[in-house]
Formats: C-alpha cells, sequence, structure tokens
C-alpha cells in the first residue's frame, strides 16, 4: 500500500537502546543465576556516565566503525540530497 521509509537510529539512541538492554538482562542474570553479572551492569553504567560527560565510549567508537551514524552524520546527508 505505501511504501516503508527505511529509517535509521543515531549513535545516541541505539547506544542507550543497547546499554538499557544489557543492564536489564545482566540483572536478570544476576538474580538467577550469579551475582557477578552485577558487575556487568555496574561497567554499563560506567560507560554511560563517560559517554554523558565525555561525549564518547568504548562501545559508540564501536559502533561508529561499524557504520551506526551520529544524528550530525544523518542530517549533513540528507540536506545534502
Amino acid at each position: 500500500m505505501f511504501p516503508m521509509k527505511k529509517k535509521s537510529w543515531p549513535l545516541d539512541k541505539v547506544l542507550s537502546t543497547i546499554g538499557g538492554v544489557v543492564v536489564l538482562l545482566s540483572l536478570g542474570l544476576g538474580r538467577h543465576h550469579s551475582p557477578r553479572w552485577r558487575l556487568l551492569t555496574g561497567l554499563v553504567g560506567a560507560n554511560l556516565v563517560l559517554n554523558g560527560v565525555v561525549g564518547s565510549c568504548p562501545m559508540g567508537v564501536l559502533l561508529h566503525r561499524l557504520g551506526v551514524r551520529t544524528e550530525c552524520e544523518m542530517r549533513d546527508t540528507t540536506q545534502l540530497l
């Protein structure tokens, strides 16, 4: 009926989503399997704080190298069209 537009998410949205999913999974695993899984929750939280303060974190760098674009890059490509 209507063609679907493929819209990608900016890096910040992808990073927050992955961080939230990993936190929820590690809390569940920490409750049902081993409390050591909660260390992963702390690691993700530290990376999100690092991203908020500095503007970059290891997962953000990895995702950008894999081709996830920032909001500025997405805006620049739409202006060129």
